[in-house]
């Protein structure tokens, strides 16, 4: 190899990060040979300040000095170069393209790098696929819920899930969980992206309580009793109203007081008194078990008891 070229051959090996086998230096110093000094010069200063940049994280300039160089002398090296530097820069596809062309340009690459590449592209291809599709992570409160798409009958999973869903429109999903009330939801997905779906189930209405479930029990127990009293007293009245019609068709009848008179007078008002006392006494009692029994288990302070003399309740 000729003294001209020596530098320009070691800056080629450096931007590999080896060696270069004989037979790539031979390569090397043909082509470089067919151009100018100022040609050269100019590709040997591409080459030296894009390995300097890429190492000091310059990637973006690296890269304009790799592709200065390429212009210039288009070696399988700086393709792979160029490959390294797109890769931090998040241009997955062209870093691909950089790759493959460059095991296609050598193929007499050491195997050690053409593995380096190949999980490379392993890894780029990958975030390229997932670059075009969209996701949602599915979270609920309570977790455990079971995930359905569309008119599926099978649930793909358990939330939280993370769920792949059409990146060009809607995608349909339902949530079930035993105890709590099924949900739907329209997610519309976005390629590249992952969304968060995040849902708090309700809980089944205890189906066990009865309508009026908001109504206070006294009050209810109020209402009824006040109910049984006018009942009662209609009662009492329409029987006193039925004594007095009596009284009076007796008195028509004659115009003395037969014997017994007031007696009988007496006797059918205390009758009437009396149902009136038993029909508002079992109003009453009735009243008073119906609130007790109405009263909420953690209010279980009430009682309702029955003494010989009376009836008594404790709320």
């Amino acid at each position: 190899m000729s003294a001209r070229f020596a530098p320009v051959v070691y800056c080629c090996g450096l931007l590999v990060m080896g060696s270069p086998s004989l037979a790539s230096a031979q390569s090397v110093e043909e082509q470089l040979s067919a151009l100018s000094d100022s040609r050269r010069e100019e590709f040997s200063e591409a080459i030296v300040l894009g390995k300097k940049l890429y190492e000091q994280g310059e990637y973006e300039v690296a890269l304009r000095q790799l592709e200065k160089a390429y212009a210039i002398l288009p070696l399988p090296e700086i393709l792979y170069r160029r490959g390294l530097a797109l890769e931090k820069l998040g241009r997955d596809a062209e870093a691909i393209d950089a790759f493959t062309r460059y095991l296609d340009a050598d193929p007499d690459a050491p195997r050690d790098r053409v593995a380096e590449i190949e999980r490379a592209l392993e890894r780029l291809r990958d975030r390229v696929s997932d670059a075009r599709r969209a996701f949602v992570e599915i979270m609920t409160e309570p977790p455990g819920a079971s995930v359905f798409v569309g008119d599926e009958t099978t649930a793909r999973a358990l939330t939280p899930y993370k769920l792949e869903v059409n990146a060009a429109g809607e995608t349909v999903v339902r949530l079930t969980k035993p105890g709590y009330l099924a949900q739907q939801h329209e997610v519309e997905g976005s390629a590249g992206k992952t969304l968060v779906l995040s849902v708090g189930l309700e809980p089944l209405p205890d189906e066990s309580e009865p309508v009026g479930e908001g109504a206070s029990p006294l009050v209810i127990g109020l209402g009824a009793g006040a109910g049984a009293l006018a009942l009662t007293s209609a009662a009492f009245f329409g029987v006193y109203a039925m004594n007095e019609a009596q009284v009076d068709e007796l008195s028509d009848r004659t115009t003395e007081r037969p014997a017994g008179y007031n007696a009988l007078i007496y006797a059918q008002n205390r009758r009437a008194k009396r149902g009136w006392f038993s029909l508002a006494g079992a109003a009453l009692l009735g009243s008073a078990a119906l609130v007790v029994h109405r009263l909420p288990e953690h209010e279980s302070g009430a009682s309702l008891s029955i003494h010989p003399t009376g009836v008594s309740a404790t709320f």
